[in-house]
């Protein structure tokens, strides 16, 4: 999680002069275009949450299956390994 704060932070490091050079925008200004970026990426997290759980009920039984037996720890495995597909 500590990625993300400092991907965020960089990002406003590096594009705050950016933008104050190419469009004399302010600090508020600033932080309206990282709220309504946090705005949009919030939306796409319910959005591809949606989108999962509507494939998650349209596929078959045996889809489901087969899907929860891949993300399972490998039997015996002393670490977290998964099967990947």
């Amino acid at each position: 999680m500590w990625q993300v704060g400092y991907l965020i932070t960089a990002l406003d490091t590096s594009v705050t002069p950016i933008t104050h050079e190419l469009y004399d925008w302010s600090t508020a200004q600033n932080s309206a275009l990282f709220a309504g970026l946090a705005v949009v990426a919030a939306m796409m997290v319910v959005v591809m949450r949606a989108g999962s759980k509507r494939a998650e009920r349209r596929s078959s039984p045996a889809e489901q299956v087969t899907r929860r037996y891949m993300c399972e720890p490998s039997a015996g495995a002393h670490d977290v390994t998964m099967h990947l597909v």
